[in-house]
């Protein structure tokens, strides 16, 4: 009797690339939270969310020149932010870098932003959540057999992510047009004097 070895032809995946990412220490922290009850790994889950998040960014309009200058100075005068490591799928890694630079966006801010949603949810400028998190969501799904998901849609009214909704509030912009550049930088000046 000859023994045979079938050997497994599945494609050998490439090794996770390690970042460091500034990110809000209050967002980190419920983020991994919610991470950990949930039974997930940190790094796995957000490569896949993030790998799906970067097709939906692709239909937004680039920032100006002008308006990446106001965003990263912004960000680097944000509250409250560590440095963490976060080891992604290299197409992730990629795919963030290269969308960064043809959106003109500040990488942090944008993480910032897409971790507090997947956080805390998604709040408008009157601070009144409109969006539960969606990992707040996950757990209902998986940990009450009883979740009923009817009272846990909300509608957007209109809001987007990344457009407005928190620009009054300065948390993290992602993107913003010339005219609310302007009044921002004239909303700033106003309360300098």
């Amino acid at each position: 009797m000859t023994n045979i070895m079938i050997k497994n032809k599945l494609p050998k995946k490439e090794r996770p690339v390690k970042i460091t990412v500034q990110i809000n220490a209050t967002v980190m922290s419920k983020l991994t939270e919610h991470i950990q009850i949930l039974g997930l790994r940190r790094d796995q889950y957000l490569s896949r969310v993030l790998r799906h998040e970067l097709q939906n960014l692709e239909g937004y309009t680039p920032n100006s020149e002008k308006v990446y200058a106001y965003l990263v100075k912004q960000a680097s005068v944000a509250q409250n932010r560590h440095r963490y490591a976060l080891s992604l799928d290299p197409d992730v890694v990629k795919g963030l870098a290269n969308l960064c630079e043809k959106k003109r966006l500040v990488r942090d801010s944008f993480l910032n932003r897409f971790f507090f949603y997947l956080a805390f949810g998604y709040y408008n400028d009157q601070k009144a959540q409109i969006v539960q998190s969606p990992l707040e969501v996950a757990q209902g799904f998986l940990y009450d057999p009883t979740f009923d998901t009817r009272d846990h849609k909300i509608e957007t009214a209109g809001y987007d992510l990344y457009l407005g909704g928190l620009s009054k509030t300065k948390f993290e912009n992602c993107f913003m047009d010339d005219e609310e550049h302007r009044l921002a930088t004239t909303e700033i000046s106003l309360i300098d004097l």
